[in-house]
């Protein structure tokens, strides 16, 4: 069996919504969506076969507010949101399905970006830095918990506070 699921797939590119071609926004659904639906449904058997089941779930922070710019990775993220809500609700008690919605974290996706915008990023974050990788990771860890026991459908926001008014 598998007790804990954690779907993490993910590509970004930006791009305004009148450049986005027909293939592109196929590759960014199948990566983003497609593939944690996918797997959560191939998954199932196997979490449902004993102890309870734990599914984490990585979503965005673009997919609550949105990004000009990037609205294909932002759809994709949303996409996710509500699939984690959705699976939240149909999967329970048997498993447990949550969410991750990291902002900006440095990573070997976001490098680029952030060599050039990351200093202005952490500046607008209540707590003026970037999020790495292990904040994430330390997210799902909980997530992963028996010290989450009671959360079912929630979206752990790892942003360093980006969706708050500043």
């Amino acid at each position: 069996g598998i007790d804990q699921l954690v779907h993490s797939a993910g590509i970004w590119n930006d791009g305004a919504i009148g450049s986005i071609e027909a293939g592109r926004l196929k590759e960014i659904f199948r990566v983003n969506v497609f593939s944690a639906f996918y797997l959560v449904r191939e998954a199932l058997p196997m979490l449902r076969g004993g102890a309870p089941g734990n599914v984490i779930l990585v979503g965005s922070t673009a997919g609550q507010r949105g990004e000009a710019g990037h609205s294909h990775y932002a759809a994709t993220k949303g996409a996710i949101q509500s699939l984690t809500m959705s699976l939240a609700v149909e999967l329970a008690p048997e498993v447990r399905v949550n969410l991750v919605s990291p902002g900006w974290i440095r990573t070997p996706m976001a490098e680029e970006e952030l060599s050039t915008i990351g200093p202005l990023i952490a500046g607008a974050l209540p707590n003026r830095r970037v999020g790495e990788v292990a904040d994430c990771a330390h997210a799902a860890l909980f997530l992963a918990s028996q010290a989450s026991a009671h959360l079912v459908g929630q979206d752990l926001c790892v942003s360093g506070g980006a969706l708050l008014v500043v």
